[in-house]
């Protein structure tokens, strides 16, 4: 018997066999309780060599086992609830471990449109579990974008009101500070940090149809080479103009990847300059969906609203390569629950 399961190619017929005369042995003995049998088989395998299916391993065991030689620093691990001060609306992981997150002028809640500035904000510590509030005074970052500098500085651009401030905070001073405002005041507007230290920042409430570039000599300067109106803003698509999908791609431009239908090639050099590529996706509408570039000129997109006009959510997904001329969209299986508002 054992010479037969060490050999790959009969197993096979070991499972008719044993089928056979296990079937054989109940009807043979019908008269008998079904726990006789059992205590019968039980106490006859007790000789028995452990048996595995050849070239499969237990995932159960092999995780149990793995994951006794691992630490809590290796597999995680979850604390006790914390109580947080604030009920924060955004967060960043500072260069030193430390974790920035703000909210509004009220600290439970948003009270919005009164043009008063102020923020509270709270940085913990998860090495000392130390938390401090280092509030900004003077402006309401509610709704600003933030992006990290090269030298580890956040740079937080627009705000409650549709205000164009931009705001810097150095993790090494724990100081805020300021430069000059944008062109545009801007509400949900999306930034992104450029490989040359530049910020490119466009859209949200206010911001109107055409982007801005910030750099450290020259500070702002309005792209008026790109036109956000026909690529975006002309859809007829709830919150359009909010939180619009820009990646560097491998070439260093910007790719615009929705979640409205068009997808666009984006220079920022000189005045800047636009080009739809890619097919334009109507399937459905990825607003508050997830999107990750897990891997280089490959963005991962699920979730979001089913359509520009039906808020209800959507399990949809798909992946969008970005690494040659033109991007190339690959469905995937959706995700088993629909999804709006989650991370990645």
């Amino acid at each position: 018997m054992l010479s037969l399961i060490e050999n790959n190619k009969k197993y096979i017929l070991i499972l008719l066999f044993c089928a056979c005369f296990f079937t054989q042995n109940v009807f043979s003995h019908a008269g008998h309780g079904v726990s006789s049998d059992d205590a019968y088989w039980a106490e006859l395998a007790q000789d028995y060599d452990q048996f595995s299916i050849p070239g499969v391993k237990s995932f159960k065991s092999s995780l149990l086992n793995s994951r006794q030689q691992l630490t809590p620093s290796e597999t995680g691990q979850w604390s006790e609830v914390m109580e947080w001060p604030i009920v924060s609306v955004s967060a960043a992981n500072l260069p030193d471990g430390r974790i920035l997150t703000f909210s509004s002028f009220g600290r439970a809640k948003f009270v919005g449109g009164n043009g008063f500035e102020y923020t509270h904000v709270v940085i913990w510590n998860p090495d000392t579990g130390e938390i401090i509030e280092n509030d900004h005074t003077s402006r309401d970052l509610f709704a600003a974008h933030l992006v990290m500098l090269e030298d580890g500085r956040l740079i937080l651009t627009g705000g409650n009101n549709r205000t164009p401030f931009t705001t810097f905070y150095d993790f090494k001073t724990d100081q805020w500070s300021k430069t000059e405002d944008m062109n545009r005041g801007r509400w949900y507007p999306t930034s992104l940090a450029m490989p040359n230290g530049s910020v490119f920042t466009a859209l949200g409430t206010g911001g109107g149809r055409y982007p801005e570039l910030w750099t450290k000599e020259a500070g702002w300067k309005l792209l008026t080479g790109i036109d956000l109106q026909p690529a975006i803003l002309d859809f007829n698509h709830y919150e359009r103009e909010w939180w619009p999908y820009f990646y560097v791609d491998p070439r260093g431009k910007i790719f615009h990847a929705g979640p409205t239908p068009k997808m666009h090639s984006i220079s920022p050099e000189g005045v800047g300059s636009i080009t739809q590529i890619g097919p334009e996706i109507h399937d459905w509408y990825p607003k508050h969906g997830v999107t990750v570039m897990y891997e280089k000129g490959k963005i991962l997109v699920a979730g979001g609203a089913i359509s520009g006009n039906n808020l209800k959510s959507t399990n949809k997904a798909m992946i969008i390569d970005i690494n040659g001329s033109s991007p190339i969209v690959t469905p995937i299986d959706s995700m088993k629950y629909a999804r709006k508002f989650h991370n990645g």
